[in-house]
């Protein structure tokens, strides 16, 4: 169960990742900054945007995880 788990966090971790993140710096530099010598400024920018729903997510997901650990192994 856990090597099933641990299999589809790193696919959809690698699918997102993968198909969206060169996207988002491309959109962020041609959309945002419309230069194409901003790339810098994209790639520095995109993690701000990122990180904090990344952070959110997680809190958000930390609930459900504590009431399944409290289920299986009660004090």
């Amino acid at each position: 169960m856990r090597a099933q788990v641990s299999a589809l966090m790193l696919f959809f971790t690698n699918l997102f990742g993968l198909a969206f993140g060169p996207s988002a710096v491309a959109m962020l530099t041609d959309f945002v900054f419309a230069d194409d010598q901003a790339l810098r400024y994209a790639l520095a920018l995109l993690p701000l945007l990122v990180c904090p729903l990344a952070i959110a997510l997680v809190v958000q997901g930390m609930r459900p995880y504590r009431e399944c650990i409290a289920e299986k192994h009660p004090p």
